[in-house]
């Protein structure tokens, strides 16, 4: 899932992650411990932790059911500025449903293994949280949402000394 969102991060024109310009952080920690976080590196997408059941109405029917989030940030060097910080929330926000308009695509064409995940996608169950000041002055968007896909779980003799 990771190596999804750090893909979206590269293609969104807004966001344009690369190796010279980091945008994109595989967990709140890489975001707070990169040498490179500065102003320069936002807007900044940071992924949230994942959480999974697996579930179904039967034995033959089973789903990998997944939680997870996203953060999309910006730091605003004034903090007095309600305007400003107002501004960024919006954009946040606007860029938060461009990954979830851009989801919900994938969901619906499902053709790479990067995006299988997204198979039981549905961007009504997305929920976002407004926040700020985190992480030294910086304001934005949290989404999250549920995903998954069709369980594929078997017992195989040949994994087992028995």
């Amino acid at each position: 899932m990771k190596a999804y969102f750090e893909k979206l991060s590269t293609e969104h024109k807004a966001v344009a992650h690369s190796n010279k310009s980091r945008h994109f952080f595989r967990s709140i920690d890489h975001f707070l411990n990169d040498d490179s976080n500065n102003l320069s590196n936002f807007p900044a997408v940071v992924m949230d932790s994942l959480e999974g059941k697996i579930t179904g109405q039967n034995s033959d029917n089973k789903t990998d059911l997944m939680q997870s989030g996203v953060m999309f940030i910006k730091k605003i060097t004034d903090s007095d500025d309600d305007a400003g910080i107002d501004l960024v929330h919006r954009e946040m926000k606007a860029l938060a449903l461009s990954f979830v308009a851009r989801m919900e695509r994938d969901a619906q064409m499902c053709e790479t293994r990067d995006s299988k995940f997204l198979q039981l996608f549905d961007p009504l169950t997305v929920k976002y949280r407004i926040y700020g000041p985190v992480f030294d002055q910086c304001y934005g968007v949290h989404i999250a949402f549920t995903c998954g896909h069709i369980a594929a779980i078997s017992f195989n003799d040949g994994e087992w000394n028995i």
